[in-house]
């Protein structure tokens, strides 16, 4: 008696939920079980394209990127140890970032030590990153940027705990 394949398939998993049951009632596990694959028929094994299964043209959704990650392009130079920066905005204010994430003020000009104020051309973030927050006494969380200054630099800035730092360069 020839039976259609989906038939097949369900008579296979109702035969080997008969033969789990038999050996778990039989002191067996279901390690000891082998299970059955069903064999391909000429219907399945279709050249690709021609019938059933994934369409050529469809791929996988890709997933969301990592919370606090950076877009591309990665930075060239990671300093070995941040430099502190100050960051105003047009009224020459400290730019801060509230706990629900919301800039105070937009990045306007970037001073590094006692140098003159350079203009932040453009400005992307924040992107919070929260580190160690399982361990609440080492936990620390900052909120990155990154930056495009007038003379043609490109920067990574951190704000921690209201102290800005330039983390690293890009080329």
């Amino acid at each position: 008696m020839r039976f259609p394949a989906p038939l097949k398939l369900a008579l296979l998993i109702v035969l080997l939920a008969v033969v789990v049951g038999v050996m778990e009632s039989c002191g067996g596990s279901k390690a000891n079980v082998r299970k059955e694959e069903p064999t391909a028929t000429p219907e399945d094994t279709r050249p690709p394209g021609t019938g059933k299964g994934r369409k050529a043209g469809k791929r996988p959704v890709p997933l969301p990127p990592w919370p606090g990650r950076l877009p591309r392009p990665a930075p060239a130079l990671v300093l070995p140890q941040a430099l502190p920066a100050v960051v105003l905005d047009a009224d020459r204010r400290p730019v801060g970032v509230s706990a629900r994430l919301e800039v105070t003020g937009d990045p306007t000009f970037l001073l590094i030590g006692a140098a003159t104020p350079v203009v932040i051309a453009g400005w992307a973030g924040p992107w919070p990153v929260d580190e160690r927050w399982w361990a609440p006494t080492e936990a620390r969380r900052r909120a990155r940027f990154q930056v495009v200054l007038d003379d043609g630099r490109a920067l990574l800035l951190s704000l921690v705990s209201g102290h800005w730092a330039i983390e690293a360069i890009y080329d």
